[in-house]
């Protein structure tokens, strides 16, 4: 997704490579080619063959994390004091 960029008019941020791209020649030729470019075409292979969670967890262990994380987000949000001991 192409945003306004923070560097100038003549450019165009681009979100998912986290780039600006200079527009100034030919503005929509320029985006474009910068989609065919190694980078672009490398960060979306990378990005599209990412794995999501369920292919680590399977949807028992799904719960488990969950409550996991319901656990920890409460000892932080009430600042318990967690010690260890250790014999």
């Amino acid at each position: 997704m192409f945003v306004k960029s923070s560097k100038s008019d003549e450019h165009a941020f681009y979100t998912i490579c986290s780039a600006d791209i200079s527009i100034l020649h030919g503005r929509l030729n320029d985006i474009k080619q910068y989609v065919e470019t190694i980078k672009h075409v490398t960060l979306v292979k990378s990005r599209d063959e990412a794995k999501s969670i369920t292919s680590f967890y399977g949807n028992d262990d799904l719960q488990i994390v969950g409550a996991e994380m319901l656990l920890a987000s409460a000892v932080v949000e009430h600042n318990l004091p967690v010690a260890f001991k250790f014999y």
